[in-house]
């Protein structure tokens, strides 16, 4: 019984280094037309690089492992134009005026484990790349010298770290002027460094989730989620936006990794992939208790379905970005009173309900300044997709699927920190009535 249960066990881990395994790139030999990854391992591969680049053209991502020298690897390949990511696995012995040779190169990813002058002397000597990756080897003891560097504003640490190494190196990146990006690669989100506001020039952050990384050996191909943390700039006195990014093609982020990261700058909050603008006041419509329209005047609190829509009091908030164009409309925003009820009316002829005292901030206290409210329908694949919608959902394990893509977005603020409905009430929204079919809501 032993035995078999050894054997099981032998079996299962065999089983799952396969479906971890890191995917090859292939040889100039055995690469055909649709790969745009290209791997250079020895002199022979050097040779047969000639034959691959004139039967399929230039690859968009070049690896030389460890050991293939890049001087005269590039002098026998000076025209590689197109060549957009380049990948030094190790010991490549590149020069001063390498990076600059390859004229289409956006980013370079080093393999390094101890410090090397000659990278930093190289990516320093080329202006026109801005984007660098470190991928510190295991136990690589990182060097702050790694950090002199002079154009470089997006900066990718890559490899295996605790949270406290991470916020041990923060300082030393502080020192890149103009930096503007920076990510680093995790297991987990609570293991990115909580000292990130150091960096005063810092405009995005972002996390590429370690397994995918080590499968693909690149991250810019991988899944990404895009997100906003919105936060108080104690320093400046003043409302920030920082984006935030995370590749991964295993696992979407959760609640609990947005609760981590709205604390990496403080007090903040993780908003969805729309950009929030900060508001003006004069933008900012308040509700009046009753609307005219001819002869008639009704309270905001009659609900009743009329065929004349009345006029929209609050207008939509020009300082909310779109996606795209061609998208749904953005964001119509709303300031209310939260200590008295109201009901909100769209353009679209929604009826947002909102019953008195009931958005409380994560302390369960009511908020005692005007709140900002934003809604939007969502009726698109892909932005209930990016929206990490689900489409389908379980019930006693009896799986159902949504009979069409439509969503409503309700999203409350006070001083620009997320609200939370008061346990045993709810926002009520009254759909308004569509030719060929009446929408139906649970009173609930």
């Amino acid at each position: 019984m032993l035995v078999r249960n050894t054997l099981n066990l032998i079996v299962f881990l065999f089983c799952a280094s396969f479906s971890f395994a890191q995917i090859e790139i292939p040889s100039p030999k055995k690469a055909g037309k649709t790969d745009d990854k290209v791997s250079v391992a020895n002199q022979k591969e050097v040779k047969q690089f000639e034959r691959y680049v004139r039967k399929w053209g230039q690859p968009q991502t070049l690896f030389l492992e460890k050991g293939v020298q890049a001087v005269p690897f590039f002098n026998q390949y000076f025209f590689l134009d197109e060549l957009s990511q380049l990948v030094f696995k190790g010991d490549n012995n590149i020069n001063q005026d390498l990076l600059c040779e390859v004229t289409g190169l956006e980013h370079v990813i080093f393999h390094v484990n101890q410090f090397d002058s000659s990278i930093i002397l190289a990516i320093n000597s080329c202006s026109f790349i801005k984007e660098i990756s470190f991928y510190f080897e295991k136990d690589a003891e990182v060097d702050e010298r790694w950090f002199n560097l002079k154009h470089v504003e997006t900066l990718n640490i890559l490899g295996i770290f605790t949270r406290q190494q991470m916020e041990a190196m923060v300082p030393h990146i502080a020192k890149v002027n103009g930096l503007k990006t920076l990510r680093f690669s995790t297991d987990f989100t609570r293991d990115l460094p909580q000292n990130l506001d150091l960096i005063q020039s810092l405009e995005h952050v972002g996390m590429v989730d370690n397994l995918s990384l080590i499968q693909s050996q690149t991250f810019h191909d991988l899944a990404v989620e895009n997100h906003y943390i919105n936060y108080w700039d104690a320093k400046k006195k003043k409302n920030s936006i920082i984006k935030f990014d995370y590749f991964s093609d295993r696992v979407s982020l959760e609640s609990y990794d947005f609760d981590y990261l709205s604390g990496l700058f403080g007090k903040g909050q993780v908003l969805p992939y729309y950009a929030y603008k900060p508001l003006e006041s004069k933008n900012n419509k308040t509700a009046r208790a009753k609307k005219s329209l001819g002869k008639s005047t009704y309270s905001y609190f009659d609900t009743v379905d009329r065929s004349s829509r009345p006029e929209l009091v609050f207008y939509k908030n020009k300082f909310v970005a779109a996606l795209k164009d061609g998208t749904e409309d953005d964001y119509e925003h709303f300031e209310i009173n939260p200590k008295q009820s109201h009901i909100l009316q769209s353009k679209r002829g929604y009826k947002i309900t909102i019953p008195a005292n009931i958005l409380l901030n994560k302390d369960k206290e009511l908020c005692s300044k005007m709140v900002d409210v934003y809604f939007k329908l969502i009726t698109k694949p892909m932005e209930f997709a990016l929206m990490g919608i689900p489409s389908t959902y379980d019930s006693l394990n009896e799986y159902y699927r949504l009979a069409n893509t439509t969503a409503i977005l309700f999203y409350a603020s006070c001083s620009n920190l997320p609200l939370k409905i008061k346990r045993g009430f709810a926002v009520d929204v009254e759909m308004p009535a569509v030719v060929g079919r009446k929408w139906q809501l649970s009173t609930y």
